[in-house]
């Protein structure tokens, strides 16, 4: 396993990910619309296949995930691409990270509610 950052040498690669995993690597969020694959970020894979990755753009003071994933659950991957990312904001001299969750997981949690 490995992380690196996000290249013009493996940017192919990130697109290839993105058309893949979502169709396409345009997304809309409350900041803005990005093109994930043209965005920094970092990688993480196995054998030489992306198994997540993270795009973030840089404010004034802040960096801002735009998307985070990884096509393996309970390894710890996003966790990893997160420390990737606060260590890239520290060598930065910020001190901020900010994103927008949403519930695109929701596959692994399932809760029944009573009827009321």
């Amino acid at each position: 396993m490995s992380t690196m950052k996000i290249t013009e040498d493996n940017r192919l690669r990130v697109v290839d990910f993105f058309q893949e995993h979502w169709g396409s690597s345009e997304m809309v969020i409350s900041s803005g619309t990005y093109v994930c694959s043209e965005l920094d970020g970092f990688i993480f894979e196995e054998n030489n296949r992306i198994l997540g990755l993270v795009t973030y753009v840089l404010h004034e003071k802040e960096v801002e995930v735009i998307s985070l994933d990884s096509i393996v659950e309970g390894k710890g991957i996003g966790s990893h691409l997160m420390k990737e990312v606060e260590r890239f904001v520290q060598q930065q001299g910020m001190s901020t990270i900010s994103l927008v969750t949403t519930n695109d997981n929701l596959t692994s949690f399932s809760r029944s509610f009573p009827a009321l």
